[in-house]
């Protein structure tokens, strides 16, 4: 009896942990926002020229930067519809 009553008492605790656990994901900043902007950005850039392997690699990081991405995205830093 003892055994089943602290088990049903774990199990609750359990649901009840996990349950708040997913209620807490924090919201993103700006500058995360703008990283994963930048990471979307330069991903299609590099899909569409058809960059593989080292040339990729070496493109991603240039491009990441918060100057290179510009530079990769052209003046307006973004390249929303410039490929399109």
């Amino acid at each position: 009896m003892m055994k089943r009553l602290l088990a049903a008492c774990a199990l609750s605790a359990l649901a009840i942990g996990t349950a708040h656990a997913v209620d807490r994901t924090p919201a993103r900043t700006p500058p995360q926002q703008q990283q994963q902007q930048r990471m979307t950005d330069c991903n299609h850039k590099a899909k569409s020229d058809g960059l593989k392997g080292d040339a990729r690699k070496a493109f991603m990081k240039k491009c990441l930067s918060k100057a290179g991405h510009a530079a990769a995205m052209g003046e307006g830093g973004r390249g929303d519809g410039s490929s399109h």
